[in-house]
């Protein structure tokens, strides 16, 4: 895993070395191990010794395949007319040098990086079909004059550009477009009213005008004449629909021996790695699975990982234990406390770059330097519970909408609990709750009253997915920013209008994959792990496994019930079969304790006044009620101390 950064001038403007080098200096964190700068005159072809130019790539290394200097990188074919600066992974690089060997290429080096050089040079562009892995790949062709950008599939490597007035810019963090010369520095509202909503700012907008993130299985070309150009090569949307239209008809033991043959080669093909690796287990379904195939496919054991908390509400460690036992892994535990929380937050604006309110943001980045101090390089089990129905709002929708009350009797019923004490609806759900389905059933109702008044409020089947996924809903943005409610763009409407609409769940968990898994999950894995120099590698998102789950009948897939007998195969259910925590932290708890200073700090009137993009007033209301135990406000609180923790180092 690394850092890439360069830039095209389709202007008369140039960039010095010097700049180049600051761009990369700033993803060191990506790359510890080398670094690398390439600059070269698009008109002339020359590149040597240049001090500024037109065209530059710049790299910074974290060697996990042939550590020797031969990976050095931005790397070039023989002829130097073909140069690339590469982040990621392609895992099936054996195979496609295999095709190149027989087509007449020599190698000198054991890299992806000389693979995929050459399968461009061979393959053009179309090349990228025939890879496996996550990557953000630039590469310049000085005979097209031409600066292709790639991103993998799934979104799990992120890529970043800024593009004005002929001035364009690429990085894999948006901090080293920062440091680009001719970038212009102007806050985008837009996306600030969707931070508050999503809690991350949502593809392909940024936190700043003109800045955009590479949406998954796009590239860009960019040429010195002034064209550019978006194309897709791989769409999760056109390969959903597609393989519905198939309509494949699997049996349960056909559809399970599929998925564990594609798994086992997914993880294998994760494991091929030139220095130690790892597992993060946090006890649940997906982790647990990919740690019985990964231990089944190792010689020794592996080494497992796993956060917890001391409250129980929040915690999974014990079950992570027990399954690491079971399966004889090599274990290591950390449980996290409010102090080493504290220590973590400081360093997240760094790391995030954009305002980031998933405060699980803490422990991955807190468990990411536990497993460093071990591995350079570990697996997650990311993407299961989009791909086989494991979220809890799934349930919740799909209940809601079998009632199919008018919606002026849920205002009415919604009108009725707003002249209640919460106190009272406690109670009352407390009494009723045994009777109610056991996807209603929530452990704690304090605070979430509100939260029950939105979701009866809902018009249709997409606003009552926004409603189960957001924190923040009008009225409270309008008055927390002082602008009106904005029309959500949002993909889930496109999806509902061509989708089959008798099974939203399938929609849900097709919208999640392109939004919250991209933007949120992989996001904030691939920042926290990164942070420390560590390559995170995800073996459910194997392009395969996924097209594979999006033909699988629906009954297979929803609440995890293929990857469960799949997981019974490697463990006794009674080690896996459990309700559903989630990775989440104490932070309502934490804010009324150790870390209310951050309330004090960022949240202060003189600092909210003096900025003057926060409405103070509402902010001191919410802080009051929450600080009081009169509502539950603890991640309205966090995404406003991370914004404002975010402004000070970028804003």
């Amino acid at each position: 895993m690394c850092g890439i950064v360069g830039f095209l001038q389709q202007n008369n403007q140039k960039v010095s070395l010097e700049s180049l080098k600051r761009m990369i200096q700033v993803l060191k964190h990506r790359g510890p191990d080398d670094e690398g700068y390439f600059l070269i005159n698009s008109l002339s072809g020359r590149n040597f010794d240049q001090q500024s130019s037109d065209v530059g790539l710049a790299h910074s290394r974290l060697s996990i395949l042939d550590l020797s200097p031969l990976g050095h990188q931005p790397m070039s074919n023989e002829s130097k007319d073909i140069w690339i600066s590469y982040n990621g992974e392609v895992y099936n690089f054996e195979e496609i040098k295999k095709e190149l060997l027989l087509k007449g290429y020599r190698f000198s080096s054991h890299t992806d990086t000389e693979v995929i050089l050459y399968a461009y040079q061979e393959w053009g562009i179309e090349c990228i079909n025939k890879f496996i892995g996550m990557f953000a790949l630039s590469i310049w062709d000085n005979h097209k004059r031409k600066l292709y950008l790639i991103r993998d599939r799934l979104g799990i490597k992120p890529l970043y550009y800024y593009y004005k007035n002929g001035n364009f810019a690429f990085a894999s963090e948006l901090k080293g477009i920062l440091e680009y010369p001719y970038f212009e520095k102007e806050l985008n509202l837009d996306s600030l009213y969707d931070y508050f909503l999503f809690q991350y700012v949502p593809s392909p907008e940024t936190i700043f005008k003109y800045v955009y993130k590479l949406p998954p299985g796009h590239f860009i070309e960019v040429s010195k004449d002034g064209d550019f150009r978006i194309s897709t090569y791989w769409d999760a949307t056109e390969k959903f629909f597609s393989n519905k239209e198939k309509g494949n008809e699997f049996s349960e033991e056909e559809a399970l021996s599929e998925l564990k043959g594609i798994l086992k080669s997914s993880v294998r093909y994760r494991m091929i790695s030139d220095v130690p690796i790892g597992m993060t287990l946090s006890g649940g379904i997906d982790s647990s699975l990919v740690t019985a195939v990964m231990q089944e496919s190792s010689s020794k054991p592996i080494k497992t990982f796993t956060i917890g908390f001391t409250s129980d509400r929040f915690n999974e460690a014990s079950y992570a234990n027990k399954i690491a036992k079971y399966l004889g892994t090599d274990h290591h535990e950390l449980y996290v406390t409010p102090k080493e929380a504290q220590e973590a937050i400081t360093d997240l604006p760094f790391f995030y770059d954009e305002p980031f309110a998933d405060s699980s943001s803490i422990p991955t980045y807190i468990v990411s330097k536990l497993v460093r101090s071990y591995v350079k390089v570990v697996l997650s089990g990311d993407g299961g519970d989009e791909l086989f129905g494991g979220y809890k709002r799934y349930e919740w929708e799909r209940q809601i909408l079998s009632y199919n009350l008018p919606h002026s009797l849920r205002k009415g019923i919604a009108g009725v609990l707003y002249l209640f004490p919460e106190n009272l609806i406690s109670k009352f759900y407390e009494f009723s709750k045994r009777i109610l389905p056991e996807g209603f059933r929530e452990s704690n109702l304090v605070g979430k009253k509100d939260y029950l008044i939105n979701l009866l409020s809902y018009k249709n089947p997409v606003d009552l997915y926004l409603s189960l996924v957001t924190i923040w809903r009008d009225p409270q943005l309008s008055r927390l920013l002082g602008i009106k409610k904005k029309d959500i763009d949002f993909i889930l409407k496109d999806l509902y209008t061509k989708g089959n609409k008798k099974n939203i769940v399938e929609l849900l968990m097709l919208t999640d994959l392109k939004t919250y898994l991209v933007d949120d999950i992989l996001t904030k894995v691939d920042r926290a792990s990164m942070a420390v120099s560590l390559e995170n590698r995800v073996p459910l998102l194997d392009h395969r496994l996924v097209e594979f789950s999006f033909g699988l009948p629906f009954k297979f897939k929803y609440k995890k019930y293929l990857t469960k007998r799949l997981l019974s195969q490697y463990l006794p259910p009674e080690l896996f079969e459990r309700p559903k925590h989630g990775f989440s932290v104490p932070v309502s708890d934490w804010l009324r304790g150790d870390l209310s200073f951050l309330i004090r700090e960022y949240l202060a009137k003189e600092r909210i006044k003096k900025e003057g993009i926060l409405n103070y007033d509402y902010v001191e209301k919410i802080v009051n009620e929450h600080l009081s135990f009169k509502k539950d406000y603890g991640n309205h609180i966090w995404s406003l101390i991370v914004f404002e923790m975010w402004y000070e180092k970028y804003g």
